[in-house]
């Protein structure tokens, strides 16, 4: 905060008293008894020292005085008194000059309604420096600004604006037209305007500082910024605090601005609505924003975006080290922030308790463009018909060490993040127990490519898609992360849908996919590769207890999966080529087929397979090649089981517990077959033509109806 000294060079101190006997003659003995003989005597470099008390009349009312370095002060500085001007029912002054100082003043009840040559202003000044200090602007009725200022440059410090009111104009407490304004340690209270902008303050010009100042209960209709307006370059707002401010039918509840290179620092805004439109808090229409160490709280956007911060920037908008709760966008997009530009960086940030209702929308965030959001908190949003935290779109998406924690996007897909059309990095960051409506309960992602890696997905929810990831488009990378705790209703942890899509060194584990295709993943598309993953305790009652993939050239290598129950696979596979390698299976239990492989070309390699079960009726304990139906199950080709071992694979009905194949050029070489059992065949049948065992032991095998090791039909 900073404060201009005060220090006139005057030609004359002249000074008035409202209670002088007789006209006087300008002295600290005989003062003048109204301003108005000061004004008509003063000389330029002059000070009009105006004595305690209340200045009203005709002689003290509707002034107009041109004169060069002016200043007009309380006698003995505002510490001492106030001199109160009541100029009602007209306006106050009119000054023109190079310099015009104003000091320690109180103006009240000030009427300016309609003049021919201005329009506006209880006091007018046009000078080249203007300088209004430790004065007050009560209860006056104009038509555009109580204070009315075209400078070069204009300080404001010290001054207070109280439920002024602007019936046609801008700026019901202050209109300046500058290169250069500052606001310092000042407060705007209760100021309206009925058909205009800028409740409390309406500037244009270049060069705009609000420091330590307060904008409380100011309102505009119609137009825009229910505290300030601006169309400046190079605005900062620092240290303020902007309290319920009211737009009706206008953007920017508390700000709107509109020009280049806007930083607002170490303010707070609360309780601010922009009714009927945009920006609760912030209406930002210009090129690069800047948001630092602020507060945002309980504004609103009543029926439309932004509840904080609307941002059209073509630029870049900044936001550090910021705090923003309970914002909310009725029928908008953006609890938080709407922005549309080339690039938002969020850093070091918490978002809760937000809401929007837009179908679409986000409870947090909606960027179209690119966003990067680092080392920040999003908890507890809601997105009834929309997102839950963040909606990207049309860019690029970097999120890095940031916790989702209890986001919701109800009837919509993207409990946490929804994105679109975009290429995304999300990295080193927790999503915990968000819930999707439809799909993603932590990321969604459509027609986008991008990686997610070493991150922790634990008890996220969708009603209808994947508890975790649901990403549609090609070429995703997912690595290195681990899932946990997938709720009932959720379709796993993951859903891909596309070409090319890698899950690398991931763990998956506690996860039950009701009713529903892949506990772990499930893969729409071609050239799946799962590989170097840890899965356990993951079931599904009904097809892919952990991996679902309907593509070809699916590869698994180098998994363990555990304890899981399925009925069709705990591997469960429909496409052509698959590869499965180095895998370790145990205590699983599948009705038909551990791994359950509809495929031609199929290979089974170097993979271990320890007490995999049947859990009822049904064929195939471990490996089941199957052309699926019945009238189907004979036409595929090529099943190549490779150095795998199969112990302790015991089942209760059905063909056999180790490997059923229903098809055609069957391998079976350098395998082991150990305590194998099924009430048909212990190990091994064959429904086909050209099978081959070569180099395999068989151990311990048994079969209460057919052969104990191997049936051949």
């Amino acid at each position: 905060m900073s404060f201009v000294s005060l220090q006139a060079v005057s030609a004359d101190d002249i000074y008035v008293n409202p209670q002088a006997a007789g006209e006087g003659s300008g002295t600290i003995d005989n003062p003048y008894s109204n301003i108005q003989l000061a004004l008509d005597n003063v000389r330029d470099n002059s000070v009009i020292n105006l004595m305690p008390g209340t200045y009203n009349g005709i002689n003290n009312s509707d002034l107009t005085a041109k004169i060069n370095n002016l200043t007009i002060t309380s006698y003995r500085g505002p510490a001492i008194f106030t001199p109160v001007i009541d100029s009602s029912p007209t306006r106050y002054f009119n000054i023109t000059g190079s310099s015009v100082v104003l000091n320690g003043l109180t103006f009240i009840s000030g009427v300016s309604m309609a003049y021919e040559d201005t329009v506006g202003g209880e006091v007018i000044i046009n000078a080249q420096n203007v300088i209004v200090n430790n004065t007050k602007f009560i209860n006056s009725v104009s038509q555009g600004g109580t204070l009315y200022v075209t400078a070069d440059s204009t300080i404001i410090q010290n001054t207070l604006f109280d439920n002024n009111t602007v019936n046609v104009g801008d700026g019901a407490g202050a209109h300046v037209e500058a290169k250069k304004l500052s606001v310092i340690n000042s407060t705007f209270r209760a100021n309206h305007v009925n058909n205009g902008a800028g409740g409390g303050l309406y500037f244009v010009g270049d060069n705009l500082l609000v420091d330590t100042s307060n904008f409380t209960s100011n309102y505009v209709s119609a137009r825009k910024g229910g505290a300030i307006y601006t169309e400046a370059a190079n605005v900062k707002i620092i240290n303020s605090r902007f309290f319920n401010q009211t737009t009706s039918n206008a953007n920017g509840g508390a700000v709107y601005a509109s020009g280049d290179n806007f930083v607002v620092e170490n303010s707070s805004f609360e309780k601010n609505t922009a009714n009927g439109a945009m920006g609760g808090a912030i209406n930002f229409e210009g090129t690069n924003l800047t948001v630092n160490k602020s507060n945002f709280t309980d504004n609103v956007a009543q029926g439309q975006s932004g509840a904080s911060i609307y941002s059209k920037t073509s630029t870049l908008a900044t936001l550090t080290d910021s705090y923003f709760d309970s914002n909310k966008a009725w029928n908008g997009a953006g609890g938080a922030i709407y922005n549309t530009g080339s690039m938002l960086i969020v850093d070091n940030s918490t978002f809760t308790n937000h809401v929007t209702t837009l179908r679409n929308g986000a409870g947090v965030i909606y960027m179209d463009g690119s966003l990067n959001i680092t080392n920040s908190n999003f908890t507890n949003n809601y997105g009834y018909t929309g997102v839950g935290a963040v909606h990207q779109l049309n860019g690029d998406l970097y999120i890095n060490n940031t916790l989702f924690d209890s986001n919701q996007g109800w009837n919509l897909n993207g409990g946490a993040v929804c994105i679109e059309n975009s290429n995304f990095l999300i990295e080193n960051s927790n999503f915990t127990a968000n819930n999707a409506g439809s799909s993603g309960g932590a990321i969604y992602a459509d027609k986008s490519n991008g990686t997610v890696q070493d991150n922790v997905f634990d008890k996220n929810l969708a009603n209808n898609g994947a508890g975790s990831l649901h990403l549609i488009g090609d070429n995703y990378t997912i690595q290195r992360n681990n899932f946990s705790n997938g709720p009932r209703y959720s379709v796993g942890f993951i859903i891909l849908k596309g070409d090319n899509n890698t899950v690398d060194k991931c763990n998956f584990e506690h996860g039950y996919s009701q009713n529903s295709i892949g506990g772990a993943i499930a893969s729409y598309g071609e050239n799946l590769k799962v590989t170097n993953c840890n899965m356990n305790d993951i079931d599904t009652p009904s097809v892919g207890g952990m991996i679902y993939s309907k593509g070809n050239n699916t590869f698994i290598e180098n998994c363990n999966l555990n304890d899981s129950e399925t009925i069709y696979g705990v591997i469960f596979i429909e496409g052509d080529n698959p590869v499965i390698n180095n895998i370790s299976m145990s205590n699983v239990r599948s009705n038909i087929g551990a791994v359950h492989l509809r495929s031609n070309n199929a290979t089974v390699t170097n993979s271990t397979f320890d007490k995999c079960q049947k859990s009822s009726y049904g064929n195939g304990g471990v490996i089941f090649w199957t052309g699926g139906d019945y009238g189907k199950r004979l036409s595929l080709d090529t099943l190549t089981v490779d150095n795998c071992t199969f112990i302790e694979c015991n089942g209760e009905g059905g063909y056999n517990t180790a490997v059923t194949a229903f098809g055609n050029n069957v391998l079976v070489n350098n395998s082991d077959f150990i305590d194998c059992y099924s009430p048909y065949c212990g190990a091994i049948t064959f429904r086909g033509s050209n099978a081959s065992i070569v180099n395999s032991n068989f151990d311990g095998c048994e079969a209460a109806v057919y052969a104990g090791a191997i049936s051949m039909a």
